[in-house]
C-alpha cells in the first residue's frame, strides 16, 4: 500500500505540482486548497505525511499543523513556506511539532527525501 500524503496549499497549482512529483515517486498524494477539505481527508483515511503551506487566507500553516498534531498524532507534519521567519520556525517546532521546515521555491529532491523519511517514521 502506498503511503498517503496530503498537500495543503491555497495555490492550487502548487498542490498539483507537488502531487505529481510525489505520485511519480510512488506516493498516494492528494491536494487541498482549503483547510476544511484537508481536515476531511485526514478524518476519512490514514495519512502518513502532511505538507502544509504557512501563509493561507483562512488559517496559517502552524495552526493547521498544531490541530493536526492533536487530532492525528501519528501523521508526520512538514511546513512549507516562502518566507524566512524565525518566529514561524519556532512556532512550527514548539506548537505543531513539525518534522521539517522547507522553503519555497523547493527542490524536488528535498521534498521527496523529507516525505520519504516522514512516511517511514509514521509507520
Amino acid at each position: 500500500m502506498k503511503p498517503r500524503v496530503l498537500i495543503l496549499d491555497d495555490e492550487a497549482a502548487i498542490g498539483r505540482t507537488l502531487c505529481r512529483t510525489l505520485r511519480q515517486a510512488g506516493f498516494d498524494a492528494v491536494s487541498c486548497v482549503d483547510p476544511d477539505a484537508a481536515y476531511a481527508v485526514l478524518d476519512e483515511s490514514p495519512v502518513a505525511v502532511v505538507v502544509c503551506d504557512q501563509r493561507m487566507p483562512k488559517l496559517d500553516g502552524v495552526t493547521f499543523l498544531e490541530s493536526c498534531a492533536h487530532r492525528h498524532p501519528g501523521t508526520v507534519r512538514i511546513l512549507l513556506t516562502g518566507y524566512a521567519d524565525a518566529q514561524v520556525a519556532a512556532e512550527a517546532v514548539n506548537r505543531a511539532s513539525v518534522f521539517r521546515l522547507l522553503w519555497k521555491p523547493w527542490a524536488d529532491g528535498e521534498i521527496l527525501e523529507a516525505v520519504r523519511q516522514g512516511a517511514w517514521l509514521s509507520g
